[in-house]
C-alpha cells in the first residue's frame, strides 16, 4: 500500500476543509494548504482582509474536555492580556469545534479555527534576544497559571509519570518493537524512567510552584516574532504540571544540539522569564526533564515506527538517553 506524502494528505483533505470553514460567518477569498504536523492546518484568507488559519485534528490526540480547556485557557490570555496569541473562533452555531466529514478522509474530523499569528518562528532564528523573549512568554503563562482555578472536570492531561501522554500508548517495552532497540538499549530507557518519575513524584509531593496548566509544547517552533513581539501558539498539548517541566520543553532543541550556543541561550531564557517572576528550575532538574522529552519522541517514533523516517530517528534519541 503506498503512503501518501504530506502533501497529498492535505490535499486529500481539502474537501473536508472547505465544508468546516463554511460552518463560520466568514467570506472566504483563499483556502489553501499551510503545513502537517501532527494535524493538517489551512491558511485562510478572506475577502476584508482578515486571515486565519483552521486546524483539522488528527483523530485519537485529543478529547473533547482538552479541546475545552484550550480554549478557556486561550480565550482567558486574551482577555487578560497576558501574552499574544491567536484565538479561537467559534462556529455559526455557537462551537469551538466543528465536525466535519467529506469524501476521501477516512472518517470525520474535529476542527477548531483560529485568528492569525503573525511573524516567524523563532525555530530556525535562535538568537539570544528571541530566547529572552521565549523565557518572558513563559513566565507570563506560568504567572497568568498560578493565578487561574481549573474546574476539577477539566483538568487536562498530568505529567506525572514519564510516559505522560495518555492518548498515545506506551510502547516502548512491547514485544513488536523489539526489532528498534537492542538489550542495552531497553536497559537505558527503563533507567532513565526511572529517573524521570523520581523527580516527578518529587515535585508533585514538594509542590514546586504547581501543579497548574502549563502549555506544553512551548518550544521555539511554537512562538512566533513579529516587530519585536513575541506570539505563542498551539496550546493543544496544555497540560497539568510544573514550570520547571515547561521550561524544560523550551530549552530542549538547544540543549540537544549539543552547540557552544546553549549557555548563551539558556542565560537569556533565564533574564526574560526573571523579567516577570523567579527563577523555579535547577540545572539537574532541567537535565532529568530534558531527558524525560527525549522518551516521550521515543514512544512517538516508535508508534509511527511504520514511516520510515520515525524508525530512522530513534537511534538519534537514543544516544540522548544513554547519555541521561
Amino acid at each position: 500500500m503506498k503512503t501518501l506524502t504530506s502533501r497529498g494528505r492535505l490535499r486529500r483533505l481539502m474537501p473536508l476543509a472547505q465544508l468546516a470553514v463554511a460552518q463560520f460567518d466568514i467570506a472566504v477569498k483563499s483556502l489553501r494548504p499551510l503545513a502537517e504536523h501532527t494535524n493538517a492546518l489551512f491558511r485562510i484568507d478572506t475577502a476584508d482582509g482578515a486571515r486565519y488559519v483552521l486546524r483539522i485534528c488528527a483523530p485519537g490526540e485529543h478529547d473533547a474536555r482538552d479541546r475545552e480547556m484550550e480554549v478557556i485557557w486561550m480565550n482567558a490570555l486574551a482577555r487578560d492580556g497576558a501574552v499574544k496569541l491567536p484565538v479561537p473562533v467559534a462556529n455559526r452555531s455557537g462551537a469551538w469545534v466543528t465536525i466535519a466529514e467529506a469524501n476521501g478522509a477516512p472518517e470525520p474530523r474535529s476542527c477548531m479555527l483560529f485568528t492569525w499569528a503573525p511573524g516567524k518562528p523563532i525555530d530556525g532564528d535562535e538568537t539570544p534576544a528571541n530566547y529572552r523573549l521565549l523565557g518572558e512568554c513563559s513566565a507570563r503563562l506560568h504567572a497568568h497559571a498560578a493565578a487561574m482555578d481549573v474546574p476539577p472536570m477539566l483538568r487536562p492531561m498530568a505529567w506525572d509519570r514519564a510516559f505522560y501522554f495518555v492518548h498515545e500508548p506506551t510502547v516502548v517495552y512491547a514485544a513488536a518493537h523489539a526489532h528498534l532497540f537492542a538489550a542495552a538499549q531497553i536497559d537505558a530507557i527503563r533507567s532513565a524512567e526511572h529517573k524521570v518519575n523520581a523527580a516527578i513524584d518529587e515535585l508533585f509531593e514538594r509542590g514546586q510552584g504547581g501543579p497548574m496548566l502549563i502549555h506544553g509544547d512551548l518550544h521555539p517552533g511554537n512562538v512566533h516574532v513579529y516587530r519585536g513581539a513575541a506570539w505563542v501558539l498551539d496550546f493543544e498539548d496544555l497540560m497539568w504540571g510544573f514550570p520547571v517541566q515547561d521550561i524544560a520543553v523550551s530549552l530542549y532543541n538547544a540543549r540537544v544540539a549539543e552547540s557552544e550556543s546553549y549557555a548563551a541561550l539558556y542565560e537569556a531564557f533565564q533574564s526574560g522569564y526573571e523579567r516577570v517572576r523567579a527563577w523555579p528550575a535547577s540545572e539537574a532538574q532541567l537535565e532529568t526533564f530534558y531527558a524525560a522529552r527525549t522518551l516521550m519522541f521515543i514512544n512517538y517514533c516508535a508508534n509511527k515506527s511504520a514511516e520510515p523516517d520515525m524508525a530512522a530517528f530513534v537511534p538519534r534519541l537514543m544516544k540522548r538517553v544513554e547519555k541521561a
